[in-house]
Parts: C-alpha cells; structure tokens; sequence
C-alpha cells in the first residue's frame, strides 16, 4: 500500500470498519487505540514503540500488528497516524 493523505486514510478505514470507526480518529491517539482495540479482535497483536523516546525535538512513532507470522507496520510522527495506518494495512489483509 503506497502511502495515503489523511483524507485517503479515514475513507479507507470507513470503507474497511464502516460505523466502527470513531470521530477524530486521525488527531487524537485515544481514539486511535479503539481501532487498534477492534483490529486486535480480528486476532492480530498490538505493538506501539516511540523511535525517539531520547529526543526532546523529534518524535515518529512504529505500530506493528501481527498475525499468522505476518507483520503490517507503520512508521508517522503523528501517533494515531501510525496506529491507524497500520490497521488499514493489517484489514486489508483480512
């Protein structure tokens, strides 16, 4: 999957999860994690890692989601980009 504006990515998380997914999904982190929380019950794992937990300037977030082996990331300094990203990812494959 190339990468896709916010706007591609909320359409396709509409298209993917339909009324599941929540108001300000891309902007809040919180929210983000309720999708991370429905992907986790198709039976993928969870994993959020900060790629620059040592810096006071820069920050870029990694979500993995696994399943069978597979893993489908993604890397974005916006948090609930990444975990929202990766979920598309991961439902694509389902």
């Amino acid at each position: 999957m190339s990468e896709l504006t916010d706007e591609q990515l909320e359409k396709r998380l509409d298209e993917l999860l339909g009324d599941d997914v929540p108001a300000q999904v891309l902007q809040d982190v919180n929210v983000a994690l309720l999708v991370a929380d429905i992907v986790q019950t198709k039976g993928y794992t969870f994993h959020m890692e900060d790629l620059c937990r040592r810096s006071m300037d820069d920050c870029m977030w990694r979500v993995i989601f696994s399943k069978d082996g597979l893993e489908f990331s993604a890397d974005d300094p916006r948090a609930a980009v990444a975990v929202c990203s990766a979920a598309v990812k991961a439902l694509e494959n389902d």
